[in-house]
């Protein structure tokens, strides 16, 4: 994810070689250090927190800190998905930075059976974090095919400071969806 020599990275969602069963991922990590990618490296072990963590998105903060959100499911009740967050101070370390752990909850739909998953995070040039993600919260069935795509903005520069409301960003009628979002930002355009 970032490095003082490195600098790129990927990071993505795994089932394989350190989980044994489909209801577990991991989020791993590799560096490339312009020549070669390195060892995988895990961010979120969902085997250990009996989570399927994935769809990771990440977003460096103002501070120079790193923030992972991802969606996992082992919340109490009967979420499908939630949106967790961890913070790493370098990018590289992060069960030793605050959020550790099963991470942080920071968007969970208001029904029960509903789902927030899919994040992608942009940091904009104040400092606040954009989110956007996919909820079938508002739709008449559960699933990816009536999920829609949503946008939430922080409070601040820091995440842990709270999340302001959910936006639509498309009209999109129920029974439809528009999901596997991506968010970037250039200068001051948010795409």
């Amino acid at each position: 994810v970032a490095g003082e020599t490195v600098g790129t990275g990927v990071v993505g969602g795994n089932h394989q070689p350190a989980v044994t069963s489909l209801a577990y991922q991991n989020i791993e990590y590799m560096q490339w250090d312009g020549s070669q990618w390195g060892n995988r490296t895990i961010a979120c072990n969902g085997a250990n927190s009996g989570s399927r963590d994935g769809m990771p998105g990440v977003t460096q903060l103002q501070d120079g800190s790193w923030m992972l959100a991802y969606e996992a499911n082992n919340t109490r009740g009967t979420y499908p998905f939630i949106l967790r967050y961890k913070i790493s101070e370098d990018g590289l370390n992060w069960d030793t930075a605050p959020g550790t752990g099963n991470g942080t909850a920071f968007c969970i739909a208001d029904t029960e059976g509903r789902k927030t998953s899919g994040p992608a995070l942009a940091t904009l040039p104040d400092g606040r974090v954009v989110c956007v993600f996919q909820t079938d919260q508002d739709a008449s069935q559960a699933g990816d095919s009536n999920s829609t795509l949503r946008l939430m903005i922080s409070e601040s520069a820091d995440p842990a400071d709270g999340w302001g409301e959910w936006m639509d960003v498309f009209s999109t009628p129920d029974g439809n969806s528009s999901v596997w979002n991506g968010v970037a930002l250039s200068g001051n355009q948010l795409f």
